[in-house]
């Protein structure tokens, strides 16, 4: 059986160099990237609403954009 994969990209305004994945705290449903710069300063937050089962890539692009596919 195949799944179908959903793909977001999140820019925050100048590059990524790392992200951490929130997970959803006990009655939400969103799931947070927060992204960071070169020097490991918070740069932003993106949210993302997934099923709670939902398997997750994530990655910084070249272009400095932090992309997530999940399915």
């Amino acid at each position: 059986m195949e799944t179908e994969n959903e793909s977001i990209s999140f820019s925050f305004g100048e590059e990524v160099s790392s992200f951490k994945l929130h997970l959803p705290r006990n009655g939400e449903i969103s799931h947070y990237i927060e992204a960071f710069n070169i020097d490991g300063k918070s740069v932003g937050f993106g949210r993302l609403a997934a099923p709670p089962d939902s398997t997750f890539h994530i990655w910084v692009s070249q272009t400095g954009d932090v992309v997530v596919t999940y399915h």
